[in-house]
């Protein structure tokens, strides 16, 4: 049986899309002001905080209830 985190998964996969180069600019137009489409970008900024809150419980929930042969397998790197 291969264990899956979900939650861990998405977070890491919507974070490295959220670092590539043209929302970087994206991102630095909204917060100069400049940019008419900032509420939907900034909707995907929130976006980004609410996976790593998931991902967050998904951590603390692996470290309080499964087994060290769980625990091993989540945090081998």
């Amino acid at each position: 049986m291969q264990l899956e985190f979900f939650r861990t998964n998405n977070a890491i996969n919507y974070t490295i899309a959220f670092y590539e180069i043209g929302k970087i600019k994206d991102h630095l137009l909204i917060f100069a002001g400049k940019d008419p489409n900032s509420k939907y970008k900034l909707e995907w900024y929130d976006l980004m905080f609410t996976v790593h809150k998931q991902m967050e419980g998904e951590i603390m929930q692996i470290i309080l209830t499964t087994n060290h042969n769980t625990h091993t397998h989540f945090l081998r790197p």
